[in-house]
């Protein structure tokens, strides 16, 4: 699932990435409002959050040219205004949803977790390759139907490459979605996370596993079957 975050304030905007990429969502930024509408108008995304006050726009402005270009994906207004007056004026506007700054990054993932399973595009997430099913809404992974024992850092290594769809998940894609940090884990760190993903697959018997290459990055890749 597809999230779009228009928010100028940086750490803020970071912050909400970290959290939505945490819960399985694939995060786009943009910190100003120019950005945010060239993005919208490209991007398939399921979800927008988008900040009222653009250093060069209207948060509201963004989301009525969202709307009146056929974009249909559930939008949140992030605000330091509360009054009924401005949830109208945003809700005329497009927005389906809004929050009120300050808040805590848990009530506004509950917000989105709400938002999706009201919205008529949400559907579970299922990765399918080979005998191996990733349930994303669910964060398991099967094969076979037999569920597979995962840490929830292995949970995201697989997810990341299953996202990839049998592509290069670079060594900088890991650091920048799964590990989030500024500096790349180390190699050790990383490849103990392929290696016992590795092992949980082979135990299950598998037909699919993951494939390296040397100094780039990992990839999901078909051992045997049709």
């Amino acid at each position: 699932m597809r999230v779009l975050i228009v928010e100028d304030d940086e750490m803020l905007r970071g912050l909400l990435s970290l959290a939505l990429r945490a819960d399985g969502y694939v995060v786009e930024e943009a910190p100003t409002f120019a950005e945010g509408i060239g993005k919208s108008e490209v991007g398939q995304f399921q979800l927008l959050l988008v900040d009222w006050n653009l250093p060069d726009g209207d948060g509201t402005d963004l989301v009525a040219a969202y709307r009146a270009s056929g974009g249909a994906a559930s939008t949140i207004l992030i605000t330091a205004r509360n009054s009924i007056e401005d949830q109208v004026v945003g809700l005329d506007a497009g927005a389906d949803d809004f929050i009120s700054k300050p808040f805590l990054i848990p009530a506004l993932r509950a917000r989105v977790r709400a938002l999706m399973r009201r919205s008529p595009q949400w559907a579970p997430q299922l990765f399918t390759i080979g005998d191996l099913t990733i349930d994303c809404d669910r964060r398991i992974a099967f094969v076979n139907g037999h569920a597979l024992d995962l840490t929830p850092k292995e949970w995201q290594v697989l997810w990341f490459l299953a996202r990839h769809d049998g592509r290069l998940a670079t060594r900088a894609a890991f650091v920048r979605e799964v590990w989030a940090e500024k500096s790349e884990p180390d190699v050790h760190t990383l490849e103990v996370h392929i290696s016992n993903l590795r092992r949980k697959l082979s135990a299950k018997r598998s037909d699919v596993g993951i494939a390296a290459r040397r100094g780039a990055g990992y990839h999901l890749v078909r051992q045997s079957g049709p």
